[in-house]
């Protein structure tokens, strides 16, 4: 995130802008391994430039929680 230039509330600001259209898939790494949803999204950061994202989200039971995995531009 820092290293975007991106403050805390920048990505809070982000993940709650997600919907279903920006899904991309789920994976899991090991057979008994946590589920993570991939995200890929534009985003105006902020410096202004529209980024390209690739988040990786793991969400809790109920969705009370969510593990944010992975947040950058996509490679």
């Amino acid at each position: 995130m820092e290293n975007l230039g991106y403050r805390p509330e920048d990505v809070h600001r982000c993940l709650a802008s997600l919907n279903e259209c920006h899904f991309h898939r789920s994976e899991q790494y090991e057979a008994s391994g946590p589920w993570f949803d991939v995200y890929h999204v534009r985003y105006a950061g902020p410096a202004d430039a529209v980024d390209e994202l690739y988040v990786k989200l793991k969400l809790g039971p109920n969705c009370l929680v969510v593990v944010l995995a992975s947040f950058h531009r996509e490679r």
